[in-house]
């Protein structure tokens, strides 16, 4: 029984090789592929807080596998960020640009006896304006902007149940009231999961309906979504071991 579980694992293994190499073989369907990724995220909605501070919420694109997957102007701009961080295509994760505008009107500047500028201070802006002569003056500012954001999945866990591609949103705001959200772009790569794997693992099942343990040595070869599995278990009860065959496919789920 222990040869024809051997044969049998090395039979689906050859058979999947197969499979893989006739896959490989074959020319994409670029008919049936995707529209090209957009950088530029999706704008959903505004709303400002109780606090007075304008959120923006944004649908991210889903993650891809490949660069040649975003629109052409995009990746060549995704190619310069590169080429000034310093990296390779391959060692890409991901990319973010948040865009804002500060816009402020009627600022009032105020001058202390002492001194020689007009200065308006606050959390964010400093800003100072000395007058030189009638035609010249000196004007000195500093600001401490700020975004945070916060990603998530807005699906209820039910909702993931028919489609368990990622969808991410993201809340982008600033503390400060006069910054006004311009834009979002986020591009995420992907990990893609091999087609073709194998783990060998320690293994152990209970039968309750006839009261049997076994515990031992397991071999799982996955191609893309079908298991294939070799046990090889010890029974306490029996005192012998002996062998399992098994084969899962995933119906409903994600990788």
């Amino acid at each position: 029984m222990k040869n024809i579980l051997i044969f049998v694992l090395i039979a689906i293994i050859a058979c999947m090789a197969w499979i893989q190499l006739r896959n490989g073989d074959r020319k994409p369907d670029v008919s049936n592929s995707k529209s090209p990724v957009d950088l530029e995220a999706q704008e959903l909605s505004r709303k400002v807080d109780s606090a007075g501070l304008e959120h923006v919420i944004y649908k991210e694109a889903e993650p891809i596998t490949k660069l040649i997957e975003v629109k052409v102007e995009d990746k060549a701009k995704v190619d310069s960020l590169m080429k000034v961080v310093g990296i390779k295509e391959s060692q890409l994760k991901s990319v973010t640009n948040a865009y804002g505008q500060v816009v402020a009107e009627n600022i009032q500047l105020r001058k202390r006896p002492t001194d020689t500028a007009y200065i308006m201070s606050d959390k964010w802006l400093t800003l100072s304006f000395t007058p030189k002569n009638d035609t010249l003056a000196i004007s000195n500012f500093s600001y401490n902007f700020d975004f945070q954001s916060v990603s998530y999945d807005p699906r209820k866990w039910y909702e993931k149940i028919y489609n368990w591609n990622d969808v991410t949103y993201t809340n982008i705001w600033s503390t400060d009231k006069r910054a006004k959200i311009r834009g979002y772009e986020k591009l995420t790569i992907a990990e893609k999961e091999p087609d073709l794997g194998y783990s060998i693992k320690a293994s152990a099942m209970y039968l309750p309906n006839i009261d049997e343990t076994g515990f031992g040595g397991k071999i799982n070869i996955r191609f893309k979504r079908i298991n294939a599995s070799g046990s090889y278990l010890y029974s306490p009860n029996m005192n012998q071991w002996y062998p399992a065959f098994g084969i899962d496919i995933d119906l409903i789920g994600k990788h």
